[in-house]
């Protein structure tokens, strides 16, 4: 891509947002839901986001010839976004 002479920018979304919605019905029925990560950091994004940045690229050359993948927000800790989804569900943790 990029030798190829070609205007190019490239997305790298980390963990999507919305894969939280899967951890509804475990946490729900009082099972533990999978920690990927251990203590570990990692980029949290909404796809709508991811979206919104395509077709930004798609529209300028101000991103032209880079790497996009940290989103705004930073690395989130993995059990301050378990207690979220806990609080919202209703579930103690």
């Amino acid at each position: 891509m990029r030798d190829s002479g070609l205007e190019w920018t490239i997305l790298r979304p980390n963990t999507f947002a919305s894969n939280t919605f899967s951890w509804i019905e475990p946490l729900s029925a009082g099972r533990p839901v999978p920690n990927l990560t251990g203590d570990g950091r990692q980029a949290v994004v909404d796809p709508r986001d991811v979206s919104a940045v395509a077709v930004a690229a798609l529209r300028s050359s101000e991103h032209h010839g880079t790497v996009l993948g940290r989103p705004p927000r930073g690395y989130a800790e993995w059990a301050a976004d378990h207690r979220a989804v806990f609080d919202a569900v209703g579930v103690a943790g």
